[in-house]
């Protein structure tokens, strides 16, 4: 795992903190945490939400890195990066608890 060894890269992964904050992207993450692998069809639905507000956010979350997709077909599927969401805290966790 690569250390946070300035601001600049505890910056870097603040953001990626601040995309995670949302909390409506929260709630799109605990829907895909216990029910992945699923498409931005079953999510939107569930949730209630519009499809265009879920795409967008699970936008964010694609570009932040904490999401695995798979295609078949037309559809894309999601599911937790969970090696990415752990080096993303583990690196915060570091760089505060470093000596």
């Amino acid at each position: 795992m690569q250390k946070i060894k300035d601001i600049n890269g505890l910056i870097k992964e603040g953001k990626c903190l601040s995309v995670l904050s949302h909390p409506l992207r929260l709630k799109i993450l605990d829907y895909i945490h216990n029910n992945q692998p699923v498409c931005v069809s079953q999510i939107y639905k569930e949730l209630d939400l519009e499809q265009s507000v879920t795409s967008n956010h699970l936008g964010y979350l694609r570009k932040a890195g904490v999401l695995n997709t798979a295609r078949d077909g037309k559809k894309i599927f999601y599911s937790l990066d969970k090696s990415k969401l752990e080096q993303i805290f583990d690196k915060i966790r570091n760089y505060f608890t470093k000596q």
